[in-house]
């Protein structure tokens, strides 16, 4: 068995998190993993493409890493400083909707990046959508837990995700639950549950609902 060499570097966070920034440390290497701690976590272990605390690993080479949060990419070498990122929505960041005709709110939602058409749904306990669209979105839905579900048709598979980020206006939600499945769907739109309702708090005036984060 090949012997795996750890490589490890005693770091201090120097410096607190900002709002809307988050501290990352790369605490060593394994190979293509990176073992990092975020926000002053202990440390992890990421796999490229992984997200950890709304961080997401992008390369591991030559010594050093590259993070993405909020769409802003950095690099850190081994030995060097923790390196600050991020700096988009944070705790209380507001967006407003304004309901349609007949009383529903819909809005564009980023799901891993990928705009889509959604509706706020407070009966649905996760975001749902169908396997097409988790597909458009670079989910591997299949590598989710799978569950049933009660349809209009009767009981469906579903496959419970984790999504990476969720972007409602200036709302952005990391590592959300979603519901995908292979059958029939609301007409292409993305049911926004509470998995994402949950962190924000919704106030109601008329034909507009305001949406601000919790957390």
């Amino acid at each position: 068995m090949k012997h795996i060499k750890w490589m490890w570097v005693g770091m201090t966070l120097l410096l607190a998190a900002t709002a809307g920034a988050t501290n990352v440390a790369l605490v060593g290497m394994m190979g293509s993993k990176a073992v990092v701690s975020v926000g002053g976590s202990k440390e992890k272990v990421m796999s490229i493409g992984e997200t950890f605390n709304g961080v997401k690993l992008i390369s591991v080479e030559s010594g050093r890493a590259t993070f993405e949060m909020d769409g802003k990419r950095k690099s850190i070498g081994l030995g060097e400083a923790p390196i600050r990122i991020g700096g988009g929505a944070a705790s209380g960041s507001k967006t407003t909707l304004y309901a349609d005709s007949a009383g529903h709110f819909f809005t564009q939602v980023g799901i891993n990046g990928t705009s889509m058409q959604a509706l706020v749904d407070t009966g649905a306990s996760l975001i749902s959508m169908s396997a097409s669209q988790a597909r458009s979105a670079g989910i591997d839905y299949k590598k989710g837990r799978m569950g049933m579900t009660q349809t209009a048709n009767g009981v469906a598979p579903i496959y419970v995700v984790k999504l990476s980020s969720v972007k409602v206006g200036e709302i952005t939600a990391f590592d959300v639950e979603a519901a995908v499945s292979e059958g029939a769907h609301t007409g292409g739109t993305v049911l926004l549950g509470m998995s994402f309702l949950n962190r924000v708090s919704m106030e109601r005036d008329g034909t507009k609902m305001i949406l601000t984060q919790r957390y």
